[in-house]
């Protein structure tokens, strides 16, 4: 695996600033789950139908955070951000019957602090994800607030790439606008 692509349909011939959060938040699986960040069982990847032995074995083997057949390197973003934020309750995610949105929703408004949505918190992968967004749209003073999910964006300030990433992103939003002589 040496790429991750990210596709959009072609139906989609110009820029809609109300789908700037959705490439935010795909953007930030593209950069949380790539090949520098996790290290990916190739052969179990390309497996089409893998075992339930194959992924009990390829998950136990990961010593870090283990999602859909990747496992986080110990000094990247996602399992940084797995350990600060969700180490303690996940022993309660893993217990979530998904087939009963009841079980969810109880986990969801239990550490509601945590998420500004409920989407966040249907996995470490989907909360980096869409903070990664927030992150971008947040002003930089949002992080002082004392709720868990203002910590989260805070995150992303402590890497200066990924301060740089989001100034590269809102400079180029910003001369998209100007071309398009759209105001977003």
């Amino acid at each position: 695996m040496e790429a991750m692509t990210l596709l959009f349909s072609h139906q989609l011939l110009s820029y809609k600033p109300y789908l700037r959060y959705s490439f935010l938040h795909e953007y930030g699986h593209i950069f949380t789950l790539n090949e520098t960040q996790t290290k990916i069982n190739e052969e179990l990847f390309l497996e089409e139908e893998p075992s339930e032995e194959q992924l009990k074995q390829d998950k136990e083997s990961c010593k870090t955070y283990y999602h859909n057949g990747r496992c986080s390197y110990e000094d990247s973003y996602l399992f940084q951000y797995f350990q600060r934020f969700w180490a303690d309750i996940y022993e309660q995610y893993q217990k979530i019957d998904w087939d009963n949105q009841k079980e969810y929703e109880e986990f969801f408004f239990t550490h509601e602090e945590r998420f500004f949505n409920s989407y966040q918190g249907t996995s470490p992968p989907e909360d980096i994800a869409d903070t990664f967004a927030f992150f971008v749209h947040s002003h930089s003073s949002i992080g002082a607030q004392p709720e868990m999910k203002y910590q989260k964006i805070k995150f992303f300030y402590e890497y200066e790439e990924l301060v740089e990433l989001r100034t590269t992103i809102l400079e180029n939003l910003y001369h998209l606008s100007i071309e398009d002589e759209e105001f977003y």
